[in-house]
């Protein structure tokens, strides 16, 4: 069973998520996921600020647990991610990036789905098999979407990306023509595979 601490999908305006403590199996928190029922009604406007995320190593061999990512976007308008730390993703139910901004029109039903004006910021991010992973428009076949712009990865450190938690240890991974993504005085530390 897919598991979230923090989702929202239709008519999510307005949210912080401030100072928690969040674990959960799936995504730790994800917005998207089902599609919206119209384009005002797509998730906007969200603070993810001073949050420690984690999931727990022995999930890895559970089978009771589809383990995913710490963070994913998948349809949102305006959101600034600041100051979290988000530690522990590995292959399991996903190939073990710490943060997925991937546009989906998830039923095939909302073709105004995007990921736009996202600022992801002073953010650590450790003990994970890959770093962060983008899809500029949803790939699914006949899934229209309109194409990431304007996200800016800023200031941010992923420590420890390690092919022990499965995968190749990549630490950024871009497909599917963003537009206007910005990464600025970012750290990756990759142990495994220092040249991705």
């Amino acid at each position: 069973q897919d598991t979230q601490c923090v989702s929202g999908w239709n008519g999510t305006d307005d949210v912080e998520i401030s100072g928690n403590f969040l674990e959960a199996s799936g995504e730790n928190i994800m917005f998207g996921g089902s599609d919206s029922s119209s384009e005002a009604d797509m998730p906007r406007n969200v603070l993810i600020e001073n949050n420690f995320m984690t999931k727990k190593l022995e999930w890895r061999a559970d089978p009771r647990a589809a383990c995913k990512n710490l963070l994913e976007l998948k349809a949102i308008v305006g959101c600034i991610i600041r100051k979290n730390v988000m530690e522990y993703s590995f292959v399991d139910g996903q190939i073990g990036y710490a943060v997925v901004m991937s546009v989906r029109n998830q039923g095939g039903n909302a073709p105004w789905s995007t990921i736009k004006d996202v600022l992801y910021e002073d953010n650590i991010t450790r003990h994970t098999a890959g770093g962060i992973s983008f899809l500029g428009r949803d790939d699914t076949p006949g899934h229209v979407s309109v194409v990431m712009s304007n996200v800016v990865i800023k200031n941010s450190k992923f420590e420890d990306i390690n092919s022990a938690f499965g995968g190749n240890g990549r630490q950024v991974f871009i497909a599917g023509g963003p537009d206007k993504l910005t990464l600025d005085g970012n750290e990756f530390q990759c142990t495994t595979n220092p040249n991705t």
